[in-house]
């Protein structure tokens, strides 16, 4: 179903079905970031829900809250989930993925901003190098579109660098209205050398 008016970027927590039928072409976008044939068909034949679990804990050094962002992904028939962890501070975070091997990920919030057309865009500092970032700019968020309500951490912005190879993706996570419903979306930019690809991932919610 749609996602229901309360969920925002804020706060996450809940299960979110991938909705491929709405989503992007994900097997060139795997293709591009060096997923086997193998790897490839399995996802495409996979249901795949979300369960995102958010909340704040005190950084110790610094005395600031920090977001904490844990992303399970479950396969239906499938056995553990794949965990996906950010955390909201912009810092790297090296870890080991079960796709994608060694990578590491920095994400942050971002915040709207009003393009003077009455459309509320992330304040994006693009990190990906050789593209303008478009796709990931043009998103009109799906909150806040009034101009007296709080712009902040509208976004959630990853970048991700693999360490085994020459890939680089770079995320925008919002709720975008498609067809005057409004659903959780992920818009990845994908770099390889010299390829660029955009998608955008599509999400419908299931459950707190």
């Amino acid at each position: 179903m749609a996602a229901p008016p309360e969920a925002s970027i804020k706060m996450l927590s809940g299960t979110w079905l991938l909705d491929k039928k709405m989503s992007g072409d994900m097997d060139s976008a795997f293709k591009l970031q060096g997923l086997s044939w193998l790897k490839r068909k399995a996802i495409g034949m996979s249901t795949i829900n979300t369960e995102f679990t958010q909340f704040t804990e005190t950084d110790p050094n610094t005395n600031t809250p920090v977001v904490h962002l844990t992303a399970d992904q479950y396969a239906a028939g499938g056995t553990s989930p794949i965990t996906e962890s950010r955390v909201l501070d912009w810092a790297d975070y090296s870890r080991a993925d079960r796709i994608f091997g060694n990578i590491v990920v920095r994400s942050r919030f971002v915040n709207g901003v009003d393009d003077g057309k009455g459309n509320i865009r992330p304040d994006l500092d693009l990190q990906t190098a050789g593209s303008d970032g478009s796709f990931l700019k043009e998103i009109s968020s799906a909150s806040g579109e009034k101009l007296d309500e709080d712009l902040s951490a509208l976004f959630i912005q990853d970048y991700i660098v693999s360490s085994d190879a020459a890939w680089t993706t770079e995320q925008i996570w919002a709720f975008e209205f498609i067809d005057g419903e409004r659903f959780l979306t992920r818009r990845a930019l994908i770099s390889n050398g010299s390829k660029f690809m955009e998608i955008r991932v599509v999400y419908r919610f299931v459950k707190n």
